[in-house]
């Protein structure tokens, strides 16, 4: 379970890898999954990300536990 409030996640808020790479804007909350939005997308799709990969949520951002590469891994497109 994460060490966070999962309703510190909010919509619009980015989503920033370990190292400061960009990954996207959160969507929504989707169960146990961030939901991003398509504008960044590559592939016009939403693409998930397992909450648990949330490290700490500062003001408008979300920063994750992992680095970009690590983070393009676990992707998930719908």
């Amino acid at each position: 379970m994460a060490d966070f409030d999962r309703n510190a996640v909010q919509a619009h808020q980015q989503v920033l890898a370990s190292d400061g790479t960009p990954i996207g804007t959160v969507d929504h909350v989707d169960g146990e999954r961030i939901k991003l939005t398509r504008a960044d997308s590559e592939d016009g799709q939403h693409h998930y990300l397992p909450l648990g990969m949330v490290d700490k949520i500062q003001g408008d951002t979300v920063h994750l536990k992992a680095n970009g590469g690590d983070v393009a891994q676990h992707l998930d497109g719908e």
